[in-house]
């Protein structure tokens, strides 16, 4: 006999697929926001995304400029430069030493990690704290670390063995909290000192942003159906297990104030800028070799990459550091993908050449003007294919047809090779990222779109842009996320979009960096 709890019991199984979705879009959303209005996050969308958005609006209103000021188009300059930097012994040789010196510089002063000679700020310090507690002494980091319900009262004082800074702390003894949530201890583990102005300021900025008790995210979300619930203990063994990978992972280093650690991503590729700088020669040769013969299926891959890959694959590495990644690494890449395209363009307008194809079709001696429309090349032969116009009409309609030097598609693939190889964990795609930048490199000679020295050019906008981003926003933000990771303060800073979807899920790991 059919009761009126079994089809109530069918009737949540049926609906638990769309209770998932609601859950996952009610999470998503919330997530998104993390503690800012609607209004707050288009604004950070505008600010993070404004450099190619001024790139873009340069680029589509470039035809506007007057013909009579623009600057006189270079047909051959390129064209004999990459003779001789690629074809002859000497310009060879001198290209070969210059770019590894230039690269062992670079690694040398910017991207080699540099430790202490001894350990002595480790030691010195071995018993005192930053700012806050480990675990967190302070009553609402421990209720949301732990998910303890909020009626549930500790009754505990402070420990005698903590710093002097403990006693400004709310009277909490972390002697009487669960021994298996207490490995490492806090006083075992090495200290990462501010000034104290900045630590006054960072802790009144966290203080302030931090989302208490009942409107917390720990609160705000039910558990999700279809994936398990981490326990009490998994979430704070989990978080203690991170911590001691992080302090195993840093470098001492000599410093007077601020983060006197270095710290880069695990399993990072530092080097990437200087060793692609380094073997460009080679490789760029390398790529230019296999231009011929020509075939259908690489007319396609030419196409897939060139096209396709060119305006999917910056998207995708976007969304991927945004998801993945530590909060600021989206940032950091809009940045360094806007800025070096903006001096792209503008080196387009300033210092205009003319594409291989150029001269492939008037010769090396033809006059360049700016009423030239643009052409597709190589492309051609695939709208041919397909029976279609869409390629030919988009670069016949181009507001910058003598923009050779330097190449924006190796520019930008280079751009995300060096962050996924920065900031990516898994080689697999550290490897995609790599055969990326090689398959652009080949589809814009292949395509007779671009000289080997205007990939190279990209290749060396790229290295600057990313060098001063690495320099001036990328190891801050780094800072940051594991100072907030030291601290337990996963709200402030201390996960990333994935990790706070999934927040206290067995899922949550998989989205954090550093699990």
């Amino acid at each position: 006999m059919i009761t009126t709890t079994s089809i109530s019991s069918v009737i949540l199984t049926i609906l638990k697929p769309l209770v998932f979705i609601y859950q996952f879009i009610y999470r998503v959303y919330w997530s998104g926001l993390n503690q800012r209005n609607i209004l707050q996050l288009i604004l950070n969308f505008c600010i993070n995304f404004s450099p190619v958005f001024i790139w873009l609006l340069i680029f589509k209103n470039a035809g506007l400029i007057p013909h009579e000021i623009r600057p006189k188009i270079h047909v051959k300059l390129a064209y004999h430069l990459d003779q001789y930097i690629f074809e002859t012994i000497i310009g060879g040789i001198v290209n070969i030493l210059g770019l590894a010196s230039l690269a062992w510089l670079l690694y040398r002063f910017v991207y080699q990690l540099k430790s202490s000679n001894n350990n002595s700020n480790r030691n010195n310090h071995h018993q005192s704290q930053i700012s806050g507690e480990y675990p967190p002494s302070n009553t609402n980091d421990i209720y949301s670390l732990y998910k303890i319900p909020q009626n549930y009262e500790l009754d505990i004082d402070n420990d005698s063995s903590s710093s002097s800074n403990s006693s400004n702390n709310s009277d909490i003894e972390l002697e009487s909290f669960p021994k298996e949530l207490l490995k490492p201890s806090y006083n075992q583990l090495p200290p990462i000192n501010f000034q104290d102005n900045d630590d006054q300021i960072q802790d009144s900025q966290l203080d302030n942003n931090r989302v208490h008790d009942g409107n917390s995210e720990n609160t705000r979300f039910a558990p999700m159906v279809f994936i398990p619930q981490l326990t009490l203990v998994e979430v704070g063994q989990m978080a203690q297990s991170i911590n001691n990978k992080i302090l195993n992972h840093i470098q001492p280093k000599n410093s007077n104030s601020g983060f006197n650690y270095n710290y880069s991503p695990i399993n990072s590729w530092d080097f990437c800028p200087s060793l692609l700088l380094a073997t460009s020669w080679f490789l760029l040769n390398f790529a230019h070799y296999l231009r011929e013969p020509i075939r259908l299926w690489q007319d396609y891959l030419a196409w897939t990459s060139y096209v396709l890959g060119h305006i999917t694959v910056p998207i995708v590495t976007a969304v991927w550091l945004y998801v993945f990644h530590a909060p600021g690494s989206l940032k950091a890449y809009s940045f360094a993908l806007g800025l070096q395209n903006i001096c792209g363009v503008l080196t387009h307008l300033l210092f205009p050449n003319a594409a291989p194809w150029f001269i492939h079709m008037n010769g090396e001696n033809a006059n360049a003007d700016y009423d030239t429309p643009g052409y597709a090349a190589g492309l051609i032969r695939v709208d041919i294919a397909l029976g279609t116009h869409l390629t030919s009409n988009g670069f016949h309609a181009s507001p910058i047809v003598f923009g050779a030097l330097p190449s924006l598609h190796s520019a930008m693939a280079v751009m995300t090779f060096f962050f996924v190889g920065y900031y990516s964990r898994w080689y697999i795609i550290k490897f995609l990222a790599f055969m990326f930048v090689m398959i652009q490199w080949w589809a814009t000679i292949y395509l007779d779109h671009h000289w080997r020295l205007d990939l190279l050019a990209g290749l060396i906008y790229a290295c600057i842009w990313f060098t001063i981003i690495y320099k001036l926003v990328i190891k801050y933000q780094q800072e940051r996320f594991i100072m907030a990771r030291l601290k337990y303060q996963f709200n402030n800073g201390g996960s990333t979009m994935g990790m706070r979807v999934f927040r206290n899920t067995k899922i949550q790991w998989f989205f954090d960096p550093l699990s």
